[in-house]
């Protein structure tokens, strides 16, 4: 994900995460992952007691969003080249949905069948 782009791992709109402070830090590749579903949303699955996460992260490191899923953070390209579109810094996430989570590629699967 660049800093600039949207993870939308649903079939709607939400869920929704971002990364930010896409970095080395101290020689450890670090990012910040933020998002989940706004305070209000009505999409938000009843067993999920929290709506957003937030957290830094080292590569290596996961955080867990309740009835979504486990991001891992496994590597950072903070280099930015300017005027390149898309050449901003990058950080690259495993996503593994919570059983139950309707990711939109098990969605796609399921039409194509």
């Amino acid at each position: 994900m660049s800093e600039s782009s949207v993870f939308r791992p649903g079939i709607g709109n939400q869920p929704s995460y971002t990364a930010s402070n896409i970095r080395y830090s101290d020689g450890r590749m670090t990012a910040t992952l933020q998002g989940g579903y706004p305070a209000d949303s009505v999409d938000t699955p009843g067993s999920s007691r929290v709506t957003s996460i937030y957290r830094d992260l080292e590569a290596g490191e996961c955080i867990d969003h309740p009835g979504v899923g486990t991001f891992t953070l496994m590597y950072v390209n903070p280099i930015v080249i300017p005027f390149a579109v898309g050449g901003g810094p990058t950080a690259t996430f495993q996503f593994v949905p919570a059983p139950g989570f309707i990711a939109y590629w098990d969605k796609e699967s399921e039409v194509n069948r």
